[in-house]
C-alpha cells in the first residue's frame, strides 16, 4: 500500500508535544513494514518546519516532505466579528475551529497538493482534514482517516466532571464540538482515536471508528541512565505547562502530600517534565522535599530512577502516556480512575486505583512497606503495557484495517 501521513506540525522532536510523541513513533513504525510510506508537512497555520528537522526525519527512515508556508493575513476586525457570529450558529463551526485564512490555505492547498496516487492518507487533525476533505474528487487518495488523536468534547466534559466553572457560552461551544465531531466522522472513511473512551464520548458511526493508542519505544528505557536521586522517591512525569498536569500536581500536593511527607520524612516527591509555570515552582516552595526539574534530557531516566510513580489527574482525554511508561519501566503505579480510563488496566493486579487523599495515603504506604507487593505490581505493570501497547503490533493492527477497507 501507499500510505501518506498529512500533518500541519512536523512529528519532531518526538516529545515536544503529545501529537510528535504520536507520529514519530508511528510514522517510524509504518516505515519499517513493506509498505510505501510518506509524511507530508502543510504548516497551515505557519511556518511550523525547519529543515533540521525534516533532515532528523529522514535519518529515522521517515521519508517526509513539506509544503512551502503562504502568506497569512491579519484578519479585520469585520472577519473577526463575523466569524464569531457564526459560532453562534448552531450550523456554525465551534469559534475555536475558526481560521480567518481558511479560503487561503484551501487555495494553497488545491495548488499545491495531490494525493490520488496514494491508497490512504491519515490526515491528523481536524484542521488538516477539513483542508483534505474540500480537495476535488480525482486529487483524493482511496481511503481517508481522520485523527483527532484525544475526543476535544470529553477534555471539556472532564473539566466540568473536576469542579471547573464553566461560562455558559462554554457549554454551548461543547454541543457544537459534539456536533461538529460527529459530521467529521462522517464525512471520514475511519476516524481514529487514541482509547475506547475518547472513541464511545463520539457517539459517532461505530462502524467508522478506529481505536489506536500510542505506543512504547522499547529501545529508549533500555539505553536510559540511571540519575542520582533520593532512594525513596515518588515521582510524577508530564509537560508542566499542560493545565490537567498542573492541576493534579497542586492537588497532590495539598491533600496527600503535606501529612505523609510528615511522618514519612526521607520520601521526596519529584515533578518531571517540561515548561513549568511559576505557580508550579511556588506550591512546591511551600512543601518539604519537593523537586521540580524542569525539561530534562532522558524522561526514561527518571521513570528507572523513582521508586514509584504517582498520577493524581482528575481531568483531560486520550491515553495518558505517562501511566503506560511508567508501567513498562516495571514502576509501580498509583493512578486515578480518569487517568487510567484509557490504560483499563486492572486495579490490584497492574496498578493501583486512588481517587481520594486518603486512598493515594494508604496506596502510597503499602508499596513504600510492602516490598514483595511493590515488585508484584511494578512486573505485571510491564507485562500488561509490553501486551497491550508494542507498536508494531499497533501498526499491524492497524494496516489490517486499511486492508480490510479496501478489499486488498
Amino acid at each position: 500500500m501507499k500510505i501518506c501521513i498529512l500533518m500541519g506540525v512536523t512529528p519532531f522532536p518526538a516529545r515536544k508535544n503529545g501529537l510528535t510523541l504520536r507520529y514519530y513513533a508511528l510514522a517510524k513504525s509504518l516505515s519499517e513494514t513493506d509498505n510505501e510510506v510518506s509524511l507530508r508537512i502543510f504548516p497551515h497555520i505557519e511556518k511550523t518546519w525547519n529543515q533540521d528537522d525534516i533532515d532528523a526525519l529522514q535519518a529515522a527512515g521517515i521519508k517526509t516532505t513539506a509544503a512551502d508556508s503562504y502568506p497569512i493575513k491579519t484578519p479585520s476586525i469585520t472577519q473577526k466579528i463575523l466569524a464569531r457570529v457564526s459560532a453562534l450558529l448552531p450550523s456554525g463551526k465551534p469559534l475555536s475551529q475558526i481560521s480567518y485564512n481558511y479560503k487561503t490555505a484551501c487555495d494553497y492547498f488545491n495548488t499545491s497538493e495531490d494525493f490520488s496516487d496514494f491508497d490512504v492518507v491519515l490526515a491528523v487533525t481536524s484542521s488538516i482534514f477539513e483542508l483534505y476533505d474540500q480537495l476535488p474528487k480525482a486529487k483524493k487518495a482511496k481511503m481517508v482517516v481522520w485523527d483527532e488523536v484525544d475526543s476535544l468534547p470529553l477534555h471539556f466534559y472532564r473539566r466540568y466532571q473536576a469542579g471547573d466553572s464553566v461560562l455558559l457560552s462554554k457549554k454551548y461551544e461543547f454541543i457544537k464540538y459534539k456536533a461538529w465531531e460527529r459530521d467529521l466522522i462522517n464525512r471520514a472513511d475511519k476516524a481514529c482515536y487514541i482509547s475506547k473512551v475518547d472513541a464511545s464520548f463520539s457517539k459517532g458511526n461505530a462502524d467508522k471508528i478506529i481505536v489506536l493508542p500510542n505506543g512504547i519505544e522499547h529501545s529508549e528505557l533500555h539505553d536510559a541512565p540511571l540519575v542520582d536521586l533520593h532512594s525513596d522517591s515518588i515521582g510524577f512525569v508530564g509537560d508542566m505547562a499542560y493545565r490537567p498536569n498542573v492541576k493534579a500536581v497542586k492537588w497532590f500536593l495539598d491533600n496527600v502530600w503535606p501529612d505523609y511527607v510528615e511522618k514519612n520524612p526521607s520520601c521526596y516527591f519529584y515533578i518531571v517534565g517540561r515548561s513549568p509555570e511559576q505557580s508550579v515552582y511556588d506550591e512546591a516552595a511551600k512543601h518539604k522535599n519537593v523537586v521540580v526539574t524542569g525539561s530534562v534530557d532522558n524522561i526514561w531516566s527518571y521513570y528507572k530512577s523513582i521508586k514509584l510513580f504517582v498520577c493524581p489527574l482528575f481531568s483531560g482525554a486520550g491515553l495518558q502516556n505517562k501511566v503506560i511508561e511508567a508501567m513498562f519501566a516495571s514502576k509501580p503505579v498509583i493512578s486515578t480512575t480518569i487517568a487510567n480510563a484509557g490504560v483499563n488496566a486492572v486495579n490490584g493486579e497492574s496498578i493501583i486505583l486512588a481517587d481520594t487523599a486518603e486512598q493515594f495515603t494508604q496506596a502510597l504506604n503499602t508499596l513504600r512497606h510492602d516490598a514483595s507487593e511493590a515488585h508484584r505490581i511494578g512486573d505485571e505493570g510491564r507485562r500488561y503495557a509490553t501486551k497491550n501497547f508494542d507498536w508494531s503490533t499497533l501498526t499491524e493492527q492497524l494496516l489490517t484495517t486499511f486492508r480490510r477497507h479496501l478489499g486488498y
